[in-house]
């Protein structure tokens, strides 16, 4: 995991998610959703490109930890077909 030097956001997009903006010691910068973050961090990793971040109670603006899981993409486009 790549060290944050600093962490600006989280900011809101017109749907109502959000999003952070990182910059790592680096230099570099990136966007990420801020509840892929606030995993990340839970975590103390990153996810892999096959695991993404669920809202249980279906609330994408609902970004408290205990409304997140982990589930892979597979399950995630299943989950949101029913």
């Amino acid at each position: 995991m790549k060290e944050i030097r600093k962490v600006h956001g989280p900011y809101e997009r017109k749907s109502g998610r959000k999003f952070v903006v990182l910059i790592f010691e680096d230099g570099t910068r990136t966007t990420k959703q801020y509840a892929r973050f606030l995993m990340e961090q839970e975590l103390g990793r990153e996810l892999t490109d096959e695991e993404e971040v669920d809202h249980i109670d279906r609330d994408h603006t609902n970004d408290e930890i205990s409304n997140l899981r982990v589930i892979s993409k597979e399950e995630h486009r299943k989950d949101d077909q029913k």
